[in-house]
C-alpha cells in the first residue's frame, strides 16, 4: 500500500450485533475528560469534535423570545445567565458516535427536543409534540421502511423505535435508500439507526437485524410493551401476513406504504379487531398457508394485494426473472412514501385519524401532463360473398323437390351448426329459413374488427358451421344443396341451402364428433405420429384447392414457437389488437353463460399464476409501458412452451385469397378438427401469426408503427423460409396438435334461437 492510503474493510460476514449502532452519552464531563474514556477504551480510536453548543443555545433563546431582537452583547448576556455559572464545556451533553468516531456537544433532552420540533409549533402543539415523544413505532421492513423512519424522526413522530430487516446494503439498493457506498454491507436495522440517532441522539432504538418470523414476531412486539403503531414495509408476502395476523391479536394499526402511485393502506385493528386483514382482498390467506409456496404462486395473492398498481410495476411483475430480478422502486416514490405514512402515522398516534382503508396520492394523476390517447380502431370494408357453389357439393340446382323441414329439424340442424368454431368464439352467423331455404348470413356485428383481416376468419367459421350442417343433415337423412349468394340478393348473404329426402343417406362417421371436438389448450405429450394418422388427417377431405401441411421436425418446431411466441408478444403490446382479445375473454361462468359467446376463462387452462398474469398484461397503460421499455419477452413464453410439447403443427392452406377460398378452407378445416377427435387428437388454434401476415401481404400497414412494419417484414420472411408453398396459396389455419388430457371446458355457444329466424 503506498505512503498516505488507509483502507477500512467491512467483512461480509460481520453480523449486526459486532457492528455499533447506538452512540454513546455523556453527562457533566470536560472534553478533556469524555476524550480520556475513549481513549482508554480503545487506544486506536480518534474523534472528531464537532462543538456548536455556544450556536444552539444562541438559537435556543432567540427561539424562546422571538420579538426580542438581541444584539450581540445582548444574546451573550443572555447566554451567561441561562448557563448559570456552569461553564459552557460542563453544559449539556457529549455524544460519542463510535461508527464515525465523531463527538458532538448537544443541549440537554429537554432544551434538545424543544429547540429540535421549534419549526413545528402551530402545525402540532407542545401538548401534540410531547404525546408523540412517548409513543413506540415498529418498523418491519427498512427500505420505504427507512425513509418513513427517517421522516418520523424529522418531525418528532415517536420516542421509542422497534426495526427488523433482515437484509444488508446493497449498491442496488442505493437508488432509493439514503446512504454512503462505504456502507455497502452493512445491516440495513444499523444503518437506519445510526441515521436516526444522528438526528436524535436521545432516542430509545432496539433493532432486529434477523428479521421479524414466527419465532421472534411475539417478542419483537411484546417484549418492553406493545407498540403504539406497525408500520410494515417488508417484501415477503409470508411476513405481511404474518404481521397483521399478530397486530390483530394484539389489537395493534397497520400502516403500509407501496411506493407505487403513493399507495397508503391502513388497517385499524385496534378499532376493528374483526377487520380481515389486507381489507379482505387476498381471503382467508394465511402466513401458515404460504410456507413452501413458491415465487410463482404467491404472484395471485400479490396481485390482490396490490390492486390499484401503476402500469410500470404491474409490467414490471411481467419481467421478474426475466430481465430484472425484484420490484422495482424509485428515491422520489419511497422518499413520497416515507413523507405519506409519517403523516398518517402521526394523525393516528394524536387520535385525528380513526379510518381504515386504501388511500392513492398518484402524482402521475395529482400533478398529469398529456393523457395518452387511445389509436382510433380500423375501419374493415365488408368483402363480397362467394359468387360460385363451394368445390365437391351439389350444383346450385336441384333435380328433386327441395323438402319443407319443420321447425324441429331446422332448429337441430342449425343447432348442429353453431358447434363450430370461430375466431374468439364471435360465431359471426345468422341464418333464416324461408321459402324451403335456409339462409347463412354473415352477421357483421360480430365479426373481429382487426384481426378478421377482410372478414376471412369469419368465412373460414361459417364454412366450418356448414359443414356440420352437412353432416347433420345427413343423420337426418337428407342431401344438401348449397346455392352461392347472387348479385341480388343480400350482401351479407354467404350462401343458402336447400335439404332433399334420401332414404339411402347414412350417419356419417364425423358426426358424433360435432360435439366432442373441442380447442385444448392444455400441454400436449409429445408423441411421433405414424404415417397413417398423418394421411388420415390430409385426407379427411377431398379437394385440390386446400392442402394440409404438417409440420413435425424439432428444428422446425422450435423456430415456429418462437415465431408464434413474438407474435403473441405483438399482439398484447399493439393497443387495437390486445383490446379486441381481452374483450373476448369472459371472466366468470355467469359472464359466459350470459352471454354464450367469446372465450371462457376456464378454457385457458390458466392456473392461478397464470390467470392473475393475464388480467395483469390485458391492461393497456402496462402493456404500453412494456413496449415502450421494450421488454416483454415473458409474453413469448406460453407458446414457446406448448408448441415444444406439441407433436407437430398443421397448416391448412387454400388456392387463392378470396372470401369463398376462406369459406372452402373452413369446411375443410372442420372435416380436419373431427377426424383429429376420432384420432383421439387435441389441437388447439393458433391463428395470429396468419391473420396479421394476411394483412401485411396487402400492405394494410396504416395502423402499424414503423418498427412494427419491421418486425411484420422480419415475421414474413422466416414465416415463408419455414413454410413455403405454391405461390397464389393462402394459408388460412395454424394450429398445433398432439396427444393429452381432455380440455377442462368448453366455450358455450348461442342458443339457435339466438341466431335462427323463420319468415
Amino acid at each position: 500500500m503506498s505512503e498516505g492510503v488507509w483502507t477500512a474493510v467491512r467483512q461480509e460476514s460481520s453480523s449486526a450485533a459486532e457492528e455499533p449502532y447506538r452512540p454513546e452519552i455523556f453527562v457533566s464531563d470536560s472534553l478533556s475528560s469524555v476524550q480520556g474514556t475513549i481513549r482508554r477504551r480503545s487506544s486506536t480510536a480518534s474523534t472528531l469534535v464537532f462543538d456548536t453548543l455556544h450556536f444552539q443555545l444562541g438559537e435556543l433563546i432567540s427561539s424562546r423570545r422571538p420579538k426580542s431582537k438581541y444584539s450581540t452583547n445582548e444574546l451573550e448576556i443572555a447566554i451567561k445567565d441561562h448557563l448559570g455559572g456552569r461553564s459552557l464545556d460542563e453544559y449539556g451533553r457529549w455524544i460519542y458516535y463510535p461508527w464515525s468516531g465523531e463527538l458532538v456537544h448537544l443541549l440537554p433532552p429537554g432544551e434538545f427536543h424543544e429547540l429540535r420540533t421549534n419549526r413545528n409549533r402551530y402545525k402540532l402543539t407542545a401538548v401534540q409534540q410531547e404525546t408523540l415523544s412517548k409513543k413506540t413505532i415498529a418498523i418491519v421492513g427498512l427500505s420505504v421502511g427507512q425513509a418513513t423512519a427517517i421522516t418520523c424522526v424529522l418531525e418528532g413522530v415517536g420516542g421509542r423505535f422497534r426495526l427488523a430487516d433482515f437484509d444488508t446494503l446493497s449498491l442496488s439498493n442505493l437508488n432509493r435508500l439514503r446512504a454512503k457506498v462505504t456502507d455497502i454491507g452493512l445491516s440495513k436495522t444499523v444503518l437506519a439507526a445510526r441515521q436516526m440517532f444522528e438526528l436524535n441522539p436521545y432516542l430509545d432504538i432496539e433493532i432486529n437485524s434477523d428479521g421479524v418470523n414466527d419465532a421472534n414476531i411475539q417478542s419483537f412486539l411484546n417484549e418492553g410493551g406493545k407498540p403504539d403503531l406497525i408500520i410494515e414495509e417488508c417484501d415477503s408476502l409470508n411476513i405481511k401476513v404474518l404481521v397483521r395476523e399478530v397486530a390483530k391479536s394484539l389489537r395493534i394499526p397497520v400502516v403500509m406504504e407501496t411506493s407505487d402511485r403513493g399507495m397508503l393502506d391502513v388497517e385499524r385493528f385496534d378499532l376493528e379487531p374483526e377487520r380481515p386483514i389486507f381489507h379482505g382482498l387476498v381471503g382467508n390467506l394465511s402466513s401458515h398457508s404460504l410456507k413452501g409456496l413458491s415465487t410463482k404462486a404467491k404472484v395471485p395473492f400479490m396481485l390482490k394485494l396490490l390492486n390499484g398498481m401503476s402500469p410500470s410495476l404491474a409490467g414490471s411483475l411481467v419481467e421478474i426473472e426475466e430481465t430484472i430480478s425484484s420490484f422495482p422502486q424509485l428515491g422520489s416514490a419511497v422518499t413520497l412514501g416515507g413523507a405519506v405514512a409519517t403523516d398518517t402515522a402521526r394523525r393516528i398516534l394524536l387520535g385525528q385519524f380513526t379510518q381504515s382503508g386504501r388511500f392513492f396520492i398518484d402524482l402521475d394523476q395529482l400533478v398529469s401532463g398529456d393523457v395518452l390517447q387511445q389509436p382510433p380502431a380500423p375501419t374493415v370494408a365488408l368483402t363480397a360473398a362467394p359468387d360460385q357453389a363451394d368445390e365437391g357439393v351439389s350444383p346450385s340446382f336441384c333435380k328433386a323437390r327441395p323438402e319443407v323441414l319443420s321447425k324441429a329439424d331446422i332448429t337441430a340442424l342449425v343447432w348442429n351448426a353453431v358447434q363450430a368454431p370461430s375466431g374468439g368464439n364471435s360465431q359471426p352467423w345468422r341464418f333464416v329459413y324461408k321459402n324451403d331455404r335456409l339462409g347463412c348470413y354473415l352477421d357483421a356485428s360480430r365479426t373481429r374488427a382487426f384481426l378478421d383481416f377482410r372478414q376471412g376468419a369469419s368465412y373460414l367459421a361459417i364454412g366450418a358451421a356448414i359443414e356440420n350442417l352437412s353432416l347433420a343433415a345427413s343423420h337426418l337423412g337428407f342431401d344438401l344443396s348449397l346455392f352461392p349468394r347472387s348479385n341480388d340478393d343480400d350482401p351479407l348473404l354467404v350462401c343458402a341451402v336447400e335439404f332433399v329426402r334420401n332414404p339411402d343417406r347414412r350417419t356419417p362417421d364425423l358426426y358424433r364428433y360435432i360435439t366432442l371436438r373441442s380447442t385444448n389448450r392444455k400441454k400436449h405429450r409429445r408423441t411421433v405420429f405414424s404415417e397413417t394418422l398423418i394421411d388420415g388427417l390430409k385426407h379427411s377431405f377431398e379437394s385440390s384447392s386446400v392442402r394440409l401441411s404438417i409440420v413435425e421436425q424439432p428444428e422446425q418446431l422450435e423456430a415456429l414457437g418462437n415465431l408464434i411466441g413474438e407474435t403473441d408478444r405483438f399482439l398484447f403490446q399493439h393497443d387495437v389488437l390486445r383490446q379486441e382479445m381481452t374483450s373476448e375473454i369472459r371472466w366468470s361462468p355467469e359472464a359466459a353463460a350470459r352471454t354464450r359467446d367469446g372465450i371462457d376463462v376456464e378454457t385457458l387452462e390458466f392456473d392461478a399464476t397464470d390467470r392473475a398474469g393475464f388480467q395483469l398484461v390485458s391492461q393497456s397503460p402496462v402493456m404500453r409501458f412494456l413496449k415502450e421499455i421494450g421488454e416483454g419477452k415473458s409474453l413469448e413464453s406460453s407458446a414457446k412452451k406448448m408448441v415444444a410439447a406439441s407433436s407437430a403443427i398443421g397448416i391448412l392452406s387454400v388456392a387463392g385469397s378470396s372470401s369463398e377460398d376462406y369459406f372452402r378452407g373452413g369446411r375443410a378445416f372442420q372435416r380436419t378438427w373431427l377426424t383429429a377427435a376420432k384420432l383421439n387428437l387435441e389441437m388447439h388454434p393458433m391463428t395470429g401469426l396468419v391473420y396479421l401476415l394476411a394483412r401485411f401481404r396487402q400492405r394494410d400497414i396504416s395502423a402499424f408503427s414503423t418498427q412494427e412494419v419491421e418486425w411484420l417484414a422480419s415475421a414474413e420472411q422466416r414465416y415463408f423460409k419455414l413454410t413455403a408453398g405454391p405461390t397464389g396459396w393462402t394459408d388460412v389455419m395454424l394450429f398445433r396438435i398432439g396427444q393429452g388430457d381432455p380440455p377442462s371446458a368448453r366455450s358455450l355457444r348461442r342458443n339457435p334461437q339466438q341466431v335462427l329466424q323463420f319468415e
